[in-house]
């Protein structure tokens, strides 16, 4: 982050610099992924405050003078953060052309845009979902807090004067009040939109009103003149980087002790203490002077070096890649930081400042235009490569998280199949079932059948299963509503089920993006009896359908990786560095993942008229499941979903048992 190490001066605090050290090296070891640094994305926090307070500082003094100028902070802001921001960005683009396949580099040119233009927070809120590319691989993901930071700037000079001219006493009553909305809003939305929470500023916000604080107290010479605090700072900033990790709601109430550690430093007069001359050595004091081209650069290097090698990075790669990126940022900070904001730098006028911004931001999206328009520029990647990345989701009838509760009560349906008819085969399930949907409507058209899809993502098709599911919760509404409404139709004769089935049971493989969640039958159940509830559900459900006529299908579960498949396939073909073989998922690690709700399906189905449909005989062969069919093409999107390849070869499985007479 931009760091605002200020030009040493008679008020200069060493330790302050220091402090940003401890913050950026915290970030570095979390991205690099050390296991003991787990909770390091806390070092953003400590950025927040610190930038809060730095500011602040910084506004009181010329306000105090007169020499407070709305424009001249902007100015100042756009000359420490921008150039190098623009610089490091402008060398990202050989080595994205290089090593990115043709959706990274469309999705980098659109992330550079988002940077440039200081909204990649918002931008990666809007993208998060579990189809979206691992983030350690985007180069420009840390980008996300300079937004945070660019927003904070783009009020800071209208609203503080303001509230400066209110008095001292009005401005920090206010001020308290929006900490206290901001941290509540955090908390809140730790549970229930932790995506939203993570990237956006209102959830930040408090982080940076803090900072102000602090600062005007100190200013107000309201300090903690007991040595005691830097001792007690110390455990509250380090003990959640050991601690905390990506299951941690968070920013929220798990911020406060980060928050408040960094606070008592800023405010405590720690410089004659141990702390206090430890934070001022001159390794760490350097360290921090250059913090902000060390963050800009720590991420394209790590995201670079995954992306070549196809892989994580290993501890000893970890500490070369760490040792690398100081030299790199030092010459960031002396030959791009530092010149950028001298009076007799080459960006000196405003008129040069202005037109360097302009120019490069205008070449970005032109960039970015180019690199869509050519579909990523297709053209550098081997044929082998290209094809093993074109596959399709097989959902675009799929009517995928479209049918409320409301909307399905008052007879809204998706079709699929023939066009003209009574439905009389309804479809549900979570994106699994989605991913089927074309091709299935295809077979079905052929031999005039329709039928209804009900499909959520990543919500149990079973009824009355409900779980820790916040954001899901319409969907468990509309399922319900969908079950009872298919149960009373007297022209739908068979139910198809297809669902990512361990999910409900063992819970989602991909773990970064959806905390473990606790399902719950009728409401009963224990936290860590899910398999128990999933069978209760799929009892009750599949003996409700019985008991109104209909029969049930149910396609088992079919394969899931630990990475996504065309991207990891084209990423082995691209490098040479292995056989394809190499990423055919061992049939027994299907059946550790999938094998208890298998069980449990089984289980449920007892005498009561089931037919099963197991994928396995038809997606995997020898003891195992490939990645890609014999014409190279991949037979999943993603982790888990199937491509139309896959789907093509699930549906002739499927047709037959539709086709056959009901009782």
């Amino acid at each position: 982050m931009s760091g605002h190490a200020p030009s040493p001066s008679p008020r200069y605090r060493p330790e302050i610099d220091g402090l940003r050290a401890v913050a950026v090296m915290m970030v570095v070891f979390h991205h690099v992924d050390f296991a003991w640094a787990s909770g390091g994305f806390i070092g953003v926090d400590i950025f927040f405050v610190l930038s809060g307070h730095v500011i602040t500082v910084l506004a009181l003094d010329a306000m105090e003078t007169g020499r407070f100028s709305i424009v001249d902070f902007y100015e100042r802001r756009a000359r420490r953060i921008m150039p190098a921001l623009i610089v490091m960005c402008a060398s990202l683009l050989a080595p994205a052309y290089w090593l990115m396949l043709p959706g990274q580099l469309i999705a980098f040119g659109r992330n550079l845009v988002a940077t440039l233009l200081l909204y990649s927070n918002v931008s990666y809120w809007r993208a998060a979902n579990y189809f979206s590319e691992r983030a350690e691989l985007n180069p420009l993901l840390h980008s996300w807090t300079l937004a945070v930071e660019g927003q904070f700037y783009l009020l800071f000079p209208l609203v503080i004067p303001m509230l400066r001219r209110l008095g001292l006493r009005p401005m920090i009553l206010i001020l308290a009040t929006a900490l206290l909305a901001s941290l509540a809003l955090s908390q809140w939305a730790a549970h229930s939109h932790p995506s939203a929470n993570f990237y956006l500023a209102p959830s930040r916000a408090w982080e940076l009103i803090a900072g102000i604080l602090s600062a005007i107290a100190h200013r107000h010479g309201r300090r903690i003149a007991r040595p005691a605090a830097s001792w007690i700072a110390l455990p509250l900033l380090i003990l959640p980087m050991l601690i905390y990790d990506a299951g941690t709601p968070f920013p929220g109430f798990a911020t406060v002790p980060v928050v408040l550690g960094t606070i008592l430093l800023l405010q405590g007069e720690v410089r004659e203490t141990a702390v206090g001359r430890l934070l001022a050595m001159r390794p760490l004091v350097l360290t921090g002077l250059m913090s902000y081209s060390l963050y800009l650069w720590h991420q394209p290097l790590f995201a670079f070096y995954r992306l070549h090698r196809g892989g994580e990075i290993s501890t000893a790669a970890g500490w070369i890649l760490i040792v690398l990126v100081f030299p790199i940022a030092y010459l960031s900070w002396q030959f791009v930081e530092g010149p950028a904001r001298r009076p007799d730098g080459p960006l000196a006028a405003r008129t040069a400042l202005l037109l360097f911004l302009a120019g490069s931001i205008g070449s970005s999206m032109v960039v970015a235009h180019r690199i869509k328009v050519e579909r990523g520029l297709p053209q550098r990647i081997p044929a082998s490569v290209i094809r093993v990345l074109d596959t399709r989701f097989g959902g675009r009838h799929g009517c995928l998280n479209r049918l409320s509760a409301e909307a399905i009560a008052t007879g809204e349906r998706c079709f699929i199949g023939a066009e003209q008819g009574r439905p009389t085969l309804a479809i549900i399930g979570d994106s699994h079932a989605t991913s089927i949907a074309d091709d299935l409507s295809d077979a079905l058209r052929d031999r005039g059948i329709r039928a209804n899809i009900f499909t959520w993502s990543w919500c149990p098709p079973l009824a009355r299963l409900d779980g820790d599911l916040p954001a899901r919760r319409k969907c468990i509404a509309a399922r319900d509503e969908a079950l009872e409404q298919i149960a009373a139709d007297s022209h739908i004769r068979t139910v198809l089920f297809y669902a990512e089935w361990a999910n409900y049971t063992t819970g989602y493989t991909q773990a970064s993006y959806d905390p473990p969640t606790a399902f719950h039958f009728d409401g009963g159940g224990r936290v860590s009896d899910n398999p128990a509830q999933f069978a209760r559900a799929a009892r009750a459900t599949f003996k409700a359908l019985e008991r109104s006529g209909k029969r049930v299908i149910v396609i088992r579960s079919t394969p899931e990786f630990t990475f996504r498949v065309p991207e990891r396939a084209a990423r082995l073909l691209l490098n040479r560095s292995a056989k394809l073989a190499t990423l055919d998922l061992p049939l027994v690690a299907y059946h550790q993942r999938s094998g208890d709700a298998m069980r449990r399906l089984d289980q449920a189905a007892k005498g009561i008229d089931v037919r099963f449909v197991d994928p396995i005989p038809t997606l995997c062969t020898a003891g195992r499941c490939p990645v890609v069919n014999g014409q190279g093409e991949a037979l999943y999107t993603d982790h888990n979903h199937l491509s139309r390849r896959g789907a093509q070869r699930i549906v002739p499985l499927l047709v037959p048992l539709i086709e056959a007479p009901t009782r």
